[in-house]
Order: structure tokens, then sequence, then C-alpha cells
């Protein structure tokens, strides 16, 4: 499964790192690709969105349904 989410709270190259970092982590996620300029965020293979809203939870970034 490839996915794009709205990510709000990305302002620079390290929110970009910060979230791939976080995404890269939960169980599941092949790749996460933040795409800054459109605040989005792309992740493939096969995982839950709340593990991804869980894994930004408590930071500066949150994911958008």
């Amino acid at each position: 499964m490839i996915q794009t989410y709205q990510v709000s709270g990305l302002k620079c190259q390290g929110c970009k790192e910060n979230v791939e970092e976080a995404l890269s982590q939960v169980f599941g996620v092949e790749s996460a690709e933040v795409d800054l300029d459109q605040k989005q965020v792309t992740v493939s293979d096969d995982y839950e969105v709340e593990d991804l809203k869980q894994a930004l939870a408590g930071t500066n970034y949150q994911l958008e349904d």
C-alpha cells in the first residue's frame, strides 16, 4: 500500500528528517518520504494509520486524514 498524507508543522529540512525517521520506525513501514513544499508524506508498505499518528504524538507534527 502506498498512501500520501498531509502533515502539519513541517517547516524545514530538519522537520522533514524528523518525520521520515519517526515514521520509518513504525512496524510495517518500508519507506516514508516527505515533500516539504507540499507538506505531505508518502508512506509505503503494510501499516496501520493509527500507528503513524502515534509515532508523531508528542512532536510538533501531526498527520492529517
